[in-house]
């Protein structure tokens, strides 16, 4: 079976990055929409997604047959920082229409230079803000059996042989 879309938009940034670390009990999760940024040698890619959710519900690309057309109009490639100042105007204007004000870049192992530093400066310059950092999602709840913790330290500093008090 296909992965949905939501699968999708939580893997999309994850190709440069690799592989999560193993055991890691909390990630960051942004409050806000997510600004995605995809550049490949061909062609720039930005997508919003829904942080909740996982939905992609703005993006913009230079492969949009307007934008791809007007770009070869004027003799420029289509993944240049040129093209890639055209494609976040193209998205702040969906943004501004759906009433985004705020998103999250989460930049990843995306240096802030060249391309990405011109989309974010675009986003900036059309009045978008950026909230600056996630918040960390809440530990994970489960229930631990009192059973569990015979045998060791308490928080508290109680020693489990001479159960109670400070050593």
């Amino acid at each position: 079976p296909s992965p949905s879309t939501a699968e999708q938009a939580l893997r999309a940034g994850r190709g440069r990055r690799g592989p999560m670390a193993k055991g890691r009990a909390r990630l960051l999760i942004a409050q806000k929409n997510l600004l995605n940024i995809n550049l490949t040698n061909k062609h720039v890619h930005l997508q919003v997604v829904n942080n909740q959710s996982g939905h992609i519900f703005l993006s913009a690309s230079t492969k949009e047959r307007d934008l791809k057309e007007r770009l070869k109009s004027e003799d420029r490639s289509c993944s240049d920082r040129y093209a890639a100042r055209l494609c976040a105007e193209r998205l702040v204007e969906r943004a501004k229409a759906k009433g985004v004000e705020a998103i999250t870049f989460e930049r990843g192992a995306l240096r802030y230079i060249g391309k990405v530093k011109v989309i974010v400066d675009t986003w900036r310059e059309f009045g978008l803000r950026f909230v600056q950092r996630a918040e960390r999602a809440p530990p994970p709840r489960h229930v631990t059996h009192p059973k569990e913790f015979i045998g060791q330290h308490s928080p508290t500093g109680d020693s489990p042989t001479t159960g109670g008090g400070a050593p």
